[in-house]
């Protein structure tokens, strides 16, 4: 697993064949041969199902408020 913020280096590691990404669409203005851009957009609908894991001992107070904001939309742990 990469971790990366820039965008030219996600590019980068998706056209060297290493795995994908999810970028804005915006992204699509850069030129890049080795990489194939596929909408995720399929109607009012649609939905992505995306999961989150952390660990039990993480002191990181974001990682409570991201929770708190999870548990009030009805979608993160109880």
């Amino acid at each position: 697993m990469h971790r990366t913020s820039q965008v030219l280096t996600i590019l980068a590691l998706v056209g060297a064949g290493r795995g994908l990404a999810f970028v804005p669409e915006s992204t699509q203005q850069i030129a890049t041969p080795s990489v194939k851009y596929l909408p995720l957009d399929h109607g009012e609908d649609s939905r992505i199902e995306l999961h989150a894991l952390w660990s039990p001992e993480n002191t990181n107070p974001v990682v409570e408020r991201l929770l708190e904001h999870l548990r009030a939309d009805g979608l993160g742990p109880s």
